[in-house]
């Protein structure tokens, strides 16, 4: 290879010669694979951000091949079967939920997804949330969605509810082949669109970031690619007179390192009083959302309840129950103030085993619920096989309040 780069160097070719964004706007693109996600947040040519996790295209499909259906039990498709399912579905909201593929209503769809959407959420925001610390409060403005995986029905509308912040989906190497299109003689006009890295990788310009030079390049070449043929004549003309005169360039260079520093550390004020506002205006906000949490009583703390145990359930449960139990009120000892009783829940779902012991997979869940700040008293009220490698599961817990 004549070229090997980063992603992100190869993304920001791409955005450059596409005109696709302004540049002083901070945008994330997020290229969807099989496998893997990556995310990169531009501004401009400056690269801010970039990252890789494990959730994909093949993840959301993987979530459909055990689909739980209330009155029917587990339906399993096989990796085709589910790929189209969600090829002609995409992730069902509102009105949609109410429809039906074949047996599978897309409601239950809708909850086997919910994990794996909710995941992706949550590394977004944990990205947005860096990149805002890291820069001063320059937050994220826009979601690019990319690649195959990318163009699941309803992901950018999903991803925009979630996220508040406008999200849509873009095929940059399609918009830059088209206008580039002429249809040569000897080629197809209906030939294959190259990949969005691909013309990334293509447009990359000479002297960006590349680990591989051909073969039998030597110190010449390394010099040649590294540095541009106007630097190496300034330089060598900035050598020839710091011979003559060497004393009087340190003098002026050490003069406008000084300046430059000075000029630093003046722009460095302003940025640090925003830091300083913006880390202000979080605990306020935090501050506040407690207060409202501890004034508004069951509707802020259910909040709390649900996310907590959405974090604690692990990637191998799935809830597909939650209801609310009436607490009995005891009568207090004689003498004794009476005291509320506290609230309880019932939640129920699916555990898939793999090859490890039904109970050993559900001890950990309960180990990870005790270490809850808002359960307690986690009670296990049944569990049986449903297939060989799933296992249902009926679980109580207090409310700690």
């Amino acid at each position: 290879p004549s070229l090997l780069t980063t992603r992100p160097v190869a993304l920001r070719a791409l955005v450059r010669a596409t005109d696709a964004v302004p540049s002083g706007e901070v945008v994330a693109y997020l290229d969807m694979g099989g496998t893997n996600t990556h995310i990169t947040v531009l501004k401009g040519n400056d690269i801010r951000f970039s990252r890789e996790f494990g959730v994909g295209g093949v993840t959301l499909t993987e979530a459909l091949r055990a689909i739980v259906v209330p009155g029917q039990g587990t339906i399993e498709l096989s990796f085709d079967e589910a790929e189209a399912l969600k090829r002609a579905h995409g992730i069902p909201i509102g009105q949609e939920e109410a429809g039906h593929s074949g047996r599978i209503p897309l409601s239950a769809v809708s909850v086997m997804l919910r994990p794996i959407l909710e995941r992706l959420a949550r590394e977004l925001w944990n990205s947005f949330d860096y990149c805002n610390e890291q820069f001063q409060g320059e937050a994220v403005t826009r979601l690019v969605l990319l690649g195959a995986g990318a163009s699941v029905r309803n992901l950018a509308e999903y991803l925009t509810g979630v996220l508040k912040i406008p999200v849509v989906r873009a095929d940059l190497a399609e918009s830059m082949t088209s206008a580039l299109r002429r249809p040569k003689q000897g080629t197809s006009a209906g030939s294959a669109t190259p990949s969005e890295l691909g013309l990334g990788l293509a447009l990359t310009e000479r002297g960006a970031l590349n680990f591989a030079t051909p073969a039998g390049a030597g110190v010449p070449y390394r010099l040649a690619e590294a540095i541009p043929q106007r630097v190496a004549a300034a330089a060598a003309a900035l050598l020839l007179v710091s011979v003559a005169l060497p004393a009087h360039m340190n003098v002026l260079s050490e003069r406008s390192r000084i300046e430059g520093l000075k000029g630093t550390l003046a722009g460095l004020s302003t940025k640090s009083d925003a830091v300083r506002r913006f880390r202000a205006a979080r605990e306020e906000e935090t501050r506040l959302h407690d207060l409202l949490a501890h004034l508004t009583g069951g509707q802020v703390l259910w909040s709390y309840v649900l996310r907590d145990l959405s974090h604690r359930i692990g990637p191998d449960v799935r809830l597909t129950l939650l209801e609310t139990i009436e607490p009995q009120a005891a009568p207090p000892p004689p003498g004794a103030p009476a005291s509320r009783p506290a609230r309880m829940i019932r939640f129920s779902g699916l555990l898939g085993t793999q090859n490890r012991r039904p109970e050993d997979v559900v001890g950990e869940l309960m180990q990870s619920l005790e270490r809850s700040p808002v359960l307690g008293q986690i009670h296990l009220e049944g569990c049986q096989a449903v297939t060989t490698s799933v296992s249902s599961f009926v679980m109580t817990a207090e409310i700690a309040e």
